[in-house]
């Protein structure tokens, strides 16, 4: 059996041009593993020990309209399925839950539906081809309830979907692990393994492509870039970038690696192998605290058996050495222009959180240059 499930009608933007891009195709599956998905978490609310029944339900696109801007979404299912909880009852209340939230959205109203807020970050690609002046209608046929989708509500339906934000302009670095040409999309690695994605423009898609090229031998990339950033601070998307700067390679994680294979008397017939509690303070402190804003530091053996990260920020060549234990660091840095001493020493208790965040501010200071203002 089939029956219409939801009519769209597509104005201005590249549809103006008399037809649908092909690329909006993929955005439209995405609105289906949206209903699906919402679907089955509704299900799950007032079902909590049962899963959703497996059936043959579909929904299937038909009917593109005269120049290919109305379209038609029909329901495919089994008559045997009126009779079960079936995913056609769950399938509809999440239709009417997600155009109501569309609806939120595009008033600037608060979210007040039933529809899963994490499932919102599908529209960072539904609806991406519509650009800045385009729009999407989508029609219940069951009631009269309709939804517009333009690039304000799609935006304002993506914060929903990361918490409330703010948004910095700063420095990121990491490693470009995909690119997407075709919906000029990239992913970058952070050095804390975190991964975030972004939309690029044609004046870097040179230095990007470059970059992946180089992934796998640790191609570092800055990124000048406004970032999206939670209550608590944290970076939660890549939201425009300005420029794109390829530094040397430099990749800690194969790096520790690296120095994990050093045997008994690497340095000269002297030295030790690097031991399991500095690396694994590393670990730690790149995973935990260590904010992608900054240049990751390189990795270097000590012939104690410990590990020193250093950093070029330059004029002052930070370093910070682990001993054996992992519990002490020792922190120096040339301070050319501190009147007091030609050189900043301390020596850190490295499981103490308090010290750790004074590293970690020390190293924006030098980073921005104002550590002896």
């Amino acid at each position: 059996m089939r029956e219409i499930f939801l009519r769209l009608r597509f104005e201005g933007g590249e549809v103006g041009y008399g037809g649908l891009p092909l690329k909006m195709l993929s955005e439209l599956a995405t609105l289906e593993r949206l209903l699906w998905g919402a679907a089955g978490e509704l299900f799950r609310r007032e079902n909590p020990n049962a899963k959703l029944p497996p059936q043959n339900t579909r929904l299937v696109l038909t009917q593109l309209g005269k120049g290919s801007t109305t379209a038609q979404i029909e329901l495919d299912f089994t008559k045997d399925e009126l009779f079960l909880p079936s995913a056609v009852e769950f399938l509809k209340r999440a239709r009417k839950e997600l155009l109501a939230t569309i609806e939120e959205a595009r008033i600037q109203a608060e979210k007040t539906t039933a529809f899963p807020t994490p499932l919102l970050r599908g529209f960072r690609r539904l609806g991406k081809s519509l650009g800045e002046v385009g729009q999407l209608h989508l029609e219940s046929p069951d009631e009269p309830q309709v939804a517009l989708l333009d690039a304000p509500t799609r935006n304002r339906l993506i914060e929903w979907a990361e918490g409330r934000q703010t948004t910095t302009s700063s420095a990121l670095y990491g490693w470009i692990c995909e690119i997407d040409e075709r919906q000029r999309t990239f992913e970058i690695r952070l050095v804390n393994g975190k991964r975030l994605r972004g939309e690029f423009r044609e004046e870097i898609e040179k230095q990007l492509i470059e970059a992946l090229g180089g992934y796998h031998y640790g191609q570092l990339i800055r990124l000048d870039a406004v970032l999206g950033r939670d209550e608590k601070g944290r970076i939660t998307s890549v939201k425009e970038v300005r420029e794109a700067i390829l530094l040397d390679r430099r990749e800690p994680w194969s790096r520790l690696r690296e120095l994990s294979k050093l045997p008994e008397g690497w340095l000269d017939g002297e030295g030790a192998p690097i031991s399991s509690a500095a690396k694994r303070w590393v670990r730690g402190f790149l995973r935990r605290y260590y904010p992608p804003t900054l240049p990751p530091p390189y990795l270097y053996p000590t012939p104690q058996g410990g590990i020193s990260l250093e950093w070029d920020i330059q004029p002052y060549m930070p370093s910070l050495e682990i001993d054996a234990m992992g519990q002490l660091g020792y922190w120096h840095a040339l301070a050319p222009s501190n009147p007091d001493s030609s050189s900043e020493d301390r020596e850190l208790s490295l499981n103490d959180p308090s010290q750790i965040k004074w590293l970690i501010e020390r190293l924006r200071a030098y980073d921005r240059g104002d550590a002896f203002v």
